[in-house]
């Protein structure tokens, strides 16, 4: 398991998590639902399942939402060592690619869509130095990972690829920086309609970006 000082765990969240592992030995990663404290309140991040997941189905909940976070996830630490862990050279997007490479490396996953724990948001600001900047690793795991996938595993890798990308280069346009490079590496055969919209506001210059966003 893993915690930070941005984690606040609820009093049910180590009982739920070692009822899970020992109800599923076979399993290697175990995630459930939390709730990220923003400034504007609370917002619970979870996903309409519960139970055992397959590849395709944790493929296609990443692609919808980031369900998956250290502080609500543990896995088997020979696994975590096997896929490469937190690895140097994925500083940028490390956590994102590690836990993306993992469902397709696995069979299944388990989880919980009751919070236990709580994330404190993030808000610093980007500086343009900064080697945050660059694209999110995620996309090398298109060419690497597809080939092991079936053919409705790998549309919603492409689809959860797409995802992250349009995340990112929101957070990097709030910040007043170009958001080129992610909107370069979309696969738009793999765009959800519901998120045509995001890329389309992307492509707007910066200061009507920023006039449409203060409106809101």
């Amino acid at each position: 398991m893993f915690f930070d000082p941005h984690d606040l765990l609820l009093f049910d969240h180590l009982s739920r998590m070692a009822e899970a592992i020992s109800q599923h030995p076979d399993i290697e990663l175990f995630a459930s639902a939390y709730q990220r404290m923003e400034q504007q309140g609370p917002v619970r991040i979870a996903i309409s399942a519960r139970g055992v997941m397959n590849r395709r189905n944790a493929l296609a909940a990443y692609a919808r939402c980031e369900f998956i976070q250290p502080h609500a996830t543990c896995i088997r630490r020979e696994r975590f060592l096997m896929l490469g862990g937190f690895s140097e050279p994925y500083r940028h997007g490390g956590e994102t690619h590690f836990w993306l490479g993992a469902l397709c490396a696995l069979p299944a996953i388990h989880y919980d869509d009751t919070v236990t724990s709580l994330r404190l948001a993030d808000n610093g600001v980007l500086e343009p130095d900064k080697e945050s900047l660059s694209l999110p690793t995620v996309v090398d795991l298109l060419e690497r990972l597809s080939p092991q996938l079936s053919a409705r595993e790998r549309r919603q890798l492409r689809a959860a690829v797409n995802r992250v990308l349009l995340d990112w280069a929101m957070y990097k346009k709030r910040h007043g920086h170009s958001a080129h490079a992610e909107l370069a590496a979309l696969r738009l055969m793999s765009l959800p309609v519901h998120l045509w919209s995001r890329a389309a506001l992307l492509m707007l210059p910066s200061a009507w970006y920023q006039r449409l966003q203060n409106k809101q």
